[in-house]
């Protein structure tokens, strides 16, 4: 057995990580970190390699999309899943998500389980691991 998946939720809510954290943990064996805002979460992937980070697109600091430039321009991502999620995707959101090359999904809040799992499957089968479920 391999060690859990690393999953990183960037939200500057604290009820949207609680509710997509919990989602996880009913689910899988994995460890979950959480970042507030962009700035955190560019912090945070730079020093770590995450299989799946959920990251909201409107937040304080720095938002989704600095974060995809950041990513971009900063440093290299190593290979992990991407989801991007916001209640409204305005034009730019939209456009940079379907063409950016880390964003492999978009979830629109409200979210339901099975979009936040099927992230975590499709990276789980993305990097060949196997899931432990709790």
């Amino acid at each position: 057995m391999g060690d859990p998946m690393k999953i990183l939720i960037v939200d500057d809510s604290t009820e949207i990580q609680f509710v997509i954290k919990s989602i996880i943990d009913e689910n899988v064996q994995a460890d979950v970190e959480t970042a507030n805002d962009g700035v955190e979460a560019v912090r945070a992937i730079s020093c770590q390699r995450y299989d799946v980070v959920f990251l909201d697109a409107r937040m304080p600091k720095l938002n989704g999309l600095g974060v995809l430039r950041a990513i971009s321009h900063g440093f290299t991502l190593p290979p992990g899943y991407l989801a991007l999620i916001s209640a409204t995707f305005t034009y730019q959101e939209e456009q940079l998500a379907t063409i950016h090359p880390h964003v492999d999904q978009k979830i629109a809040k409200p979210f339901r389980m099975k979009e936040i799992m099927a992230a975590v499957k499709a990276a789980a089968m993305r990097s060949g691991e196997v899931l432990q479920g709790v």
